[in-house]
């Protein structure tokens, strides 16, 4: 199940399909999706953020990095005018940080990250763009 609350228009989930065989597709929400979750929220459900979404949202992977000794995710983005590096930890659930390029300053942002929609909403309230496949 998932929250409607949770969602904006283009924020990708899965839909099971409604013959009852239990497939899923992925869906790209927009604005009738979410009042049909708010009524029934049973047949979309969030995708799990995995290496393949990381890639495709152009995330690269580093297997030796000094933030806390953990190999991650590494994206550069602009965020209040500093090209900072968004970093993503290899386990795939949660610690997300922000690494300045002008400062040695290291931000911790969320260590609850594990949907793919939840990933597209924090990066919009970061830079005010879309995060798109590459």
């Amino acid at each position: 199940m998932i929250d409607a609350r949770e969602l904006r228009i283009g924020n990708f989930i899965n839909y099971v399909h409604e013959n009852g065989n239990g497939n899923l597709f992925e869906w790209l929400v927009c604005s009738s999706d979410i009042s049909a979750i708010e009524i029934d929220n049973k047949i979309f459900k969030p995708i799990e953020i995995d290496e393949n979404w990381l890639e495709n949202f152009g995330f690269h992977y580093a297997p030796d990095t000094l933030i806390y000794g953990k190999s991650g995710w590494f994206k550069k983005i602009e965020y209040q005018d500093d090209p900072t590096y968004f970093f993503f930890n290899n386990h795939l659930q949660g610690s997300i940080f922000l690494s300045s390029e002008k400062s040695s300053a290291l931000h911790f942002i969320d260590s609850q990250m594990i949907y793919v929609h939840q990933l597209q909403n924090l990066y919009f309230s970061l830079t005010g763009k879309e995060l798109t496949i590459k």
